[in-house]
């Protein structure tokens, strides 16, 4: 289901370079996956999705990573650090922790009225830094390292966009997208500060996650309440999508594995499906049983 045994994790490893650097030059490549590196991305991914498609038996191991007064919204994981995450409040607080102690690292609070934190994005290169995204529209760029010195931790205010509900970064740390409760999607040069672009009507209702892929900085994926799912090129401009996908239900996320090879989305309810990222071909939809309620996210 998961890999054509008949493929070796070379060949494999090629076909990946071959998709992302095909007509790009070296300033927009990522970075060059070396067999090792796809088999271990590859492996993980594998992993993660088996276990997600295991019959329920005895209940999981969980615990409490941040109490309920802290009021979370959003996390999300460090790249390189394991142990830590940064979350985001309902209050409007930005916080760093190691989740494995379930230890308060550093804080800082949007600027302004308390919002809720909707977006949060770590940067790839300078992993000390990360976007912050608020209800209010407010996006914040933070340095984390200031954050655990108690220092003043905000170090950019970039251009707001209004009803925010997703941010993420390209590979690159060059430019990020933002969308929210429009049909719009804005892209943002990190550097300069300024949005640069507005694409509009990319879908007919919210778009409530987007995701750029890992290891090109142009190919991204929307996910829409109005069932849709779909990747788009900023090369040609978001004007057209590569492909299509229709969910039976509002989706919720969107998300690539680790090599890019594959797309999962999530819509409401329980349905969760995987593509191909080269086409859109459904590969798998996990059989996860439905509770008949439209909030289950």
């Amino acid at each position: 289901t998961w890999r054509n045994t008949n493929v070796s994790a070379e060949t494999a490893a090629e076909r990946v370079r071959a998709r992302y650097t095909r007509g790009a030059g070296s300033a927009q490549m990522c970075r060059v996956m070396s067999s090792s590196q796809y088999v271990r991305d590859s492996l993980s991914f594998v992993r993660s999705m088996c276990a997600a498609r295991q019959k329920l038996g005895a209940a999981p191991m969980a615990r409490v990573v941040a109490p309920s007064h802290f009021r979370p919204r959003q996390f999300e994981y460090h790249p390189r650090k394991p142990e830590e995450l940064v979350l985001g409040s309902v209050s409007g607080e930005v916080m760093v922790m190691n989740h494995q102690t379930r230890s308060v690292l550093g804080t800082a609070l949007s600027p302004g009225p308390p919002h809720s934190i909707l977006g949060l994005c770590w940067l790839h290169k300078n992993s000390s830094l990360v976007i912050s995204g608020a209800d209010n529209g407010k996006i914040w760029l933070y340095d984390v390292d200031l954050m655990k010195q108690g220092k003043e931790a905000a170090l950019y205010h970039y251009d707001p966009f209004e009803q925010l509900t997703s941010v993420h970064i390209n590979c690159l740390d060059d430019s990020f997208l933002v969308s929210g409760y429009s049909n719009d999607v804005a892209l943002y040069d990190l550097k300069i500060g300024k949005k640069i672009s507005t694409f509009k009507d990319l879908h007919s209702q919210h778009i409530n996650v987007l995701k750029f892929c890992n290891h090109s900085p142009s190919l991204f994926a929307t996910s829409s309440f109005d069932g849709d799912v779909k990747m788009w090129d900023l090369r040609e401009g978001a004007k057209k999508p590569l492909f299509t996908r229709r969910s039976d239900q509002g989706n919720v996320m969107v998300c690539f594995s680790p090599d890019d090879r594959y797309l999962l989305s999530s819509a409401v309810d329980n349905e969760v499906r995987q593509y191909l990222a080269v086409d859109g071909r459904e590969t798998l939809t996990l059989d996860i049983a439905a509770l008949g309620s439209e909030h289950n996210y």
